[in-house]
Formats: C-alpha cells, sequence, structure tokens
C-alpha cells in the first residue's frame, strides 16, 4: 500500500513540502474513491486502514449529498416563499390599482369637461400601472405625461379663462399659456377661509368644485353670495397688473372686498400674483394690451 511512496523517495526526503503536498494527494486521491486504489498486503493494520479509509470517504460523500439535498429543499422552499409573496403582492397591487381606477372615474365624473378625454386619461392611467408607476388617485393630472397633461389643462381651463373679461379677446396661445404652465391647482377644506375682506388679494380663483359663500362685513354695504363650480374671483388682481404701466410692486396688492369661506370642500385653479407677474415679463408680448409696446418692464 505504501510502496509508490517507498519507491518514489518521498519517505526518505528532506524537503517537507514536497512530503505534505504527496500526503496530501494520497490521501485526497483514496478518499475520493473509498480507497478502491488503495492495494494492501495481508497485513492486518494495513487491512483496517484501508477499511478506516474506505469508510471515511464514503461518509464524507453521504455528508456531502446531504448538506447538497439540504441546500436543494431550502432554495426550493425559499423560491416557493417567493412565488407566494409575488401573487400576494400582484392581488394586492390589483385590488388598489382597481380602486385607484375607481377613484379616477369618480375624478372625472366632478368635472364634466374631462368627460371628453376620459379615454386619453384611462389609458395613461393603465399604462403608468403597466409600468408599476404610482398615481395620486384623487388628482392624477399632475402624475400624468406632460404632453396629455397640457392637453387636459388647455380643456379644463380654456373656457374658465375666457369667461374673464380682460381675458375674453386674448389669443388662444395666450390663453393655452396661462393654463399650461401658470394655473396651480388648490385645495380648501370645508369651512375653510379663502380670503378675508381687507385682506391683500394674491390670486385670481376659478372654481372647479364646490361651493364658497363670499360677504362683506361693512355695515353700510353687507352683502352675501355664492361662487360655485365655473365661477372666478379676484378680477382685480390682474385689472391692478394689466393697468399698470410696468411690473407693479407686489408688495402693494389690491385688497380683497369680500370673505371667501368654503361651505364644502373646494377644488380650483389659482392665478396667483407672483405667477402673473412672472408670465407677463417672461411673454408680455403675447398679451394683446402690451403688443404694441417696446417692453413692459420699463
Amino acid at each position: 500500500m505504501f510502496q509508490g511512496a517507498l519507491q518514489s523517495g518521498t519517505v526518505a526526503s528532506m524537503d517537507f513540502p514536497r512530503k505534505i503536498l504527496y500526503c496530501f494527494w494520497w490521501g485526497l486521491r483514496n478518499l475520493s474513491s473509498f480507497g478502491s486504489n488503495l492495494q494492501t498486503s495481508p497485513h492486518i493494520w494495513e487491512n483496517c486502514f484501508a477499511v478506516l479509509t474506505s469508510i471515511s470517504g464514503l461518509l464524507l460523500f453521504m455528508y456531502f449529498l446531504g448538506r447538497l439535498q439540504m441546500y436543494m429543499q431550502w432554495e426550493a422552499s425559499r423560491q416557493l416563499d417567493e412565488a407566494k409573496k409575488l401573487e400576494e403582492y400582484n392581488k394586492w397591487r390589483q385590488y388598489e390599482m382597481k380602486a385607484k381606477k375607481g377613484k379616477i372615474h369618480e375624478w372625472i365624473d366632478r368635472n364634466p369637461r374631462l368627460k371628453e378625454k376620459e379615454k386619453l386619461i384611462i389609458s395613461e392611467v393603465n399604462r403608468m400601472f403597466a409600468e408599476n408607476k404610482d398615481i395620486d388617485a384623487e388628482n392624477p393630472l399632475r402624475h400624468l405625461p406632460m404632453f396629455t397633461r397640457r392637453k387636459i389643462l388647455s380643456h379644463l381651463c380654456l373656457p374658465l379663462l375666457q369667461t374673464v373679461p380682460l381675458l375674453r379677446n386674448e389669443s388662444e396661445d395666450a390663453l393655452k399659456l396661462i393654463s399650461c404652465d401658470f394655473l396651480k391647482q388648490v385645495y380648501y377644506n370645508e369651512n375653510s377661509y379663502i380670503v378675508r375682506e381687507g385682506e391683500p388679494l394674491d390670486a385670481l380663483l376659478f372654481i372647479t368644485r364646490g361651493i364658497v359663500w363670499t360677504y362683506t362685513t361693512s355695515p353700510a354695504h353687507r352683502q352675501t353670495g355664492r361662487l360655485k363650480t365655473d365661477d372666478f374671483y379676484g378680477v382685480e388682481l390682474l385689472e391692478w397688473v394689466f393697468n399698470s404701466p410696468s411690473l407693479p410692486d407686489p408688495s402693494n396688492l389690491p385688497f380683497s372686498t369680500r370673505t371667501l369661506r368654503c361651505h364644502t370642500k373646494v377644488e380650483a385653479f389659482a392665478l396667483t400674483a407672483g405667477n402673473i407677474q412672472h408670465m407677463l415679463y417672461l411673454h408680455w408680448s403675447k398679451f394683446s394690451k402690451f403688443r404694441g409696446t417696446d417692453s413692459y418692464l420699463v
């Protein structure tokens, strides 16, 4: 059994690394073959060593198979858990999408002008859901792609802007500019105040949903009224800007002549004083009042 080691001179060699490498290779070869390469003499201890080598090789092989089987079972269990989690997530996602689509349909129903764009909106919403993008069902407009959003804003806001006397004769391009780039959506809770009588008026407001009470508290001129869908308030702000020979001082805003208090939840578009000034600073030539002038900034 040890004839190879004796003949190779490994036993008598003083090269320690050589001995270690040879012994390691010899043990690995015989363990991996379960001792089948060992040729023993009739000597009892030599045979016992060969038997021990065979048993050790077999035990190591069985241990390896056991570990491999455990790993395969663990991997299969992990994949099954992931599949279940994915299935649960997909079910939850479908439920969430269904609920959000219902709310989006309600949002469209609250805005009659959106009915004409319903197919476009739902198509974009479906595409976003397919791409696993999140969307606010209460206000999906701000999540839509820019081109689609601008198209819908123009459709929603052009009729509102055309009801304002100062804007009625403006070009469609000018009104689209206001609709898409300078109007912003605002929300007010029930019973909240939008502006009080005597406070600076900093926005032209277009109501798209809800009811707003308006009233004055002056003893000599007590008046009450209400604003509903498609009504607007704050035209004095436009007059303040349009009737000024140059950009007016934002610290000198006109004052509100009425108090506005929400009777219900209110959705609206607001054209703020800052946005009006910024718009005219950049695009004064688009508006008929200033088209014949060299500048509006003097």
